[in-house]
């Protein structure tokens, strides 16, 4: 952050052609300034794991949120396609049991992994892009169940992760928000939830 007044060198790495080479700088008065610059490391890549692509889908949803009219002129993309190959990424993941996979529809899976792609999925549904209800219904389905400890634990690499009661409460957290902002809200586990609230 800069206050007042300031200079910069840079040195070109080695074997640099500085005619044919260039160097681009954008200044502003707020964070989107840095986000429009790290933008192309935003991009929705459809075969990083699922955290990944929701956490680009989340980029991606917000920037066009805040500058819809904007959005393809800065940024040079359609927020529409890339927020739809995020649907259809975490959509082509998601398991017989209504959760989304790590890597695909047969992977291990955590309830608040779920949770974060299914928040993502509502997320682009109300950007205006097309998400298959059933796919919500499933995935509430699934964390449902699991609230009430009907979902049976597999082994994932995380195992080790949820020896601890911290773990745990994330998961349900993200589970019960996701409920509620699907239209499903589990009032007894958000209750639950409150009681536990010091924890």
């Amino acid at each position: 952050v800069l206050y007042d007044s300031g200079s910069a060198v840079f040195t070109l790495p080695a074997g640099t052609d500085p005619v044919r080479s260039q160097l681009s700088l954008s200044v502003g008065v707020s964070p989107l300034t840095a986000i429009r610059g790290m933008y192309h490391d935003l991009r929705v890549y459809p075969y990083d794991c699922s955290e990944q692509v929701s956490s680009e889908a989340m980029a991606v949803i917000a920037l066009y949120r805040y500058q819809p009219q904007a959005f393809q002129k800065t940024y040079g993309v359609d927020p529409k396609v890339e927020i739809a190959r995020a649907v259809t990424v975490l959509t082509s993941r998601q398991r017989s049991d209504g959760a989304i996979g790590y890597w695909g529809s047969n992977d291990w899976t955590t309830p608040w992994l779920s949770a974060y792609a299914g928040a993502i999925l509502l997320d682009a549904r109300a950007a205006g892009v097309k998400v298959d209800t059933l796919v919500i219904s499933r995935l509430a389905d699934y964390l449902g169940q699991y609230l009430h400890g009907t979902v049976v634990a597999r082994f994932t690499p995380v195992a080790s992760w949820y020896t601890g009661r911290p773990a745990e409460l994330t998961d349900r957290v993200a589970a019960v928000d996701f409920l509620s902002r699907a239209n499903r809200a589990d009032v007894a586990a958000e209750n639950e939830l409150l009681r536990s609230a010091a924890e």
